[in-house]
């Protein structure tokens, strides 16, 4: 029998029932977004159920949509969607050195530029995270699957033909055209419940800090996220907690914009998934609130081998694609298994 937890919201503050438990939302909720505040308006009493954990998406093919339809046969920006793998570029002693550095800042230093998790998704176990993994960064493009998994559990999975195309753009290239669309849509053609309904969808799949929604609130700032939450969702798709899971998965697969971030080193017999995120300019900062010029790059990425499913997101800010490039190296070298010969030849060129 399934698990279910349901999550009610109403005004500015909300219900938590669970099987065995009752908590109720109001200054832990206040608490938990300092130095922001929730919102002062009524919004719509909507109902998030998602379940703990039904089956995990290890055996659907990531080259079919559950429709039976080939992923191939949406496309985005006039080319058939296709199925993204690592691109096995030479990772030397340069890298292995950049690699030791960032990976001492992360574990060591208080609010570093870089920080990551990393999750086996077949056990939904942490295998490494940095010091500050759960502190909220400036989330660029990476926080759209967020958008793309609320509206699919609405929906319960269904989606129009021009919401479907609209979510391939979102992820595959990342439109932002698309990301407005698929807010509003979410809130039924207003932004603003949108807006709301995203970051209660986020809350019932019990990730407390993140505010996944795009632009402004009022006074909060959305598009904060940190990389716990961004890995863990990977895993409540994974797990498929939510309706419409199994016809995001693949069109993550066919991610076009990794080839310089996560994917660069990483082995081409691994298919690579996932959504990055790049951006400078002015925001708001994620932990104090004040303007300032952020230079993010991101990636939240699954990597799949011959028979094991990881969730990897590396967040930065201040630091380059490369970063992110080599920290996935890394840490896949550590803690991800070889996976046959070619994975063994390849991670040789790290220690000659």
């Amino acid at each position: 029998m399934k698990s279910w937890r349901i999550i009610y919201f109403s005004a500015a503050c909300g219900l938590l029932v669970g099987t065995a438990s009752f908590l109720v939302l109001g200054s832990e909720l206040l608490e938990s977004l300092e130095p922001l505040n929730v919102p002062k308006q009524k919004i719509d009493g909507s109902i998030f159920a998602v379940a703990a954990k039904v089956a995990p998406l290890k055996h659907r093919s990531v080259s079919q949509l559950p429709s039976g339809e080939p992923l191939s046969s949406l496309k985005v920006r006039g080319k058939p969607l296709a199925l993204v793998s690592g691109r096995g570029l030479p990772f030397g002693k340069q890298q292995a050195a950049r690699y030791g550095v960032l990976k001492e800042k992360g574990l060591s230093q208080s609010l570093a530029p870089i920080q990551w998790c990393l999750m086996d998704l077949d056990q939904d176990k942490i295998l490494s995270r940095s010091k500050d993994a759960h502190l909220n960064m400036y989330g660029a493009s990476v926080s759209k699957i967020y958008i793309g998994a609320a509206l699919l559990h609405q929906q319960k999975g269904k989606l129009s033909r021009g919401q479907l195309q609209s979510l391939a753009d979102m992820v595959v290239v990342s439109s932002n055209t698309a990301w407005a669309k698929l807010q509003r849509d979410l809130g039924d053609g207003n932004d603003g419940k949108g807006q709301l309904r995203a970051w209660q969808f986020s809350k019932a799949l019990g990730h407390q800090k993140s505010i996944p929604f795009r632009g402004w609130h009022g006074t909060i700032h959305g598009n904060e996220v940190n990389p716990i939450e961004m890995t863990q969702l990977l895993s409540d798709t994974y797990w498929q907690r939510y309706d419409g899971a199994e016809l995001l998965w693949p069109i993550m697969f066919a991610t076009r914009t990794g080839d310089q971030k996560g994917a660069k080193y990483l082995p081409s017999q691994w298919l690579i998934g996932g959504k990055t995120g790049t951006y400078q300019g002015p925001t708001a900062h994620a932990l104090t609130g004040k303007t300032y010029h952020a230079r993010v790059a991101h990636h939240s990425l699954i990597i799949k081998t011959s028979d094991q499913t990881f969730g990897l997101t590396v967040m930065t800010d201040g630091l380059s694609s490369e970063d992110v490039a080599i920290m996935a190296y890394g840490l896949a070298k550590e803690h991800i298994e070889p996976q046959g010969v070619a994975w063994r030849k390849k991670t040789q060129s790290m220690t000659n």
